[in-house]
């Protein structure tokens, strides 16, 4: 907790701001070469960064017993709901996707 109370929020979104780009400098010259768990070295770091954020400023709303942070829950709830929505229709799109290509290729031969 005491690492906590030492982090400025402003600070550590000033440290992300201004590694975005280097961050996509290096996916673009690097590109996808290192993958864990299907998610790019680039993407991990992203979402890290995000999830401090997130937590940080949670803490430090449930700590100052701040009356938002039952909207901040509602709000990361639909947050969560429509990422699911989203991966699950994006696979489903990505599936039809490839069948629909492979299918016209191969009447194509």
């Amino acid at each position: 907790m005491k690492l906590i109370k030492k982090i400025k929020l402003e600070d550590l979104l000033l440290v992300f701001i201004i590694l975005q780009p280097f961050l996509d400098m290096y996916r673009q010259i690097i590109g996808e070469k290192w993958d864990v768990l299907g998610f790019s070295i680039v993407t991990i770091i992203r979402m890290l960064f995000i999830t401090s954020l997130t937590v940080i400023t949670i803490v430090k709303m449930v700590k100052k017993k701040d009356k938002r942070v039952k909207g901040v829950f509602v709000y990361l709830g639909v947050m969560f709901v429509y990422t699911i929505l989203h991966v699950l229709n994006s696979t489903v799109f990505w599936g039809n996707f490839a069948k629909d290509n492979f299918s016209k290729t191969t009447r194509n031969i």
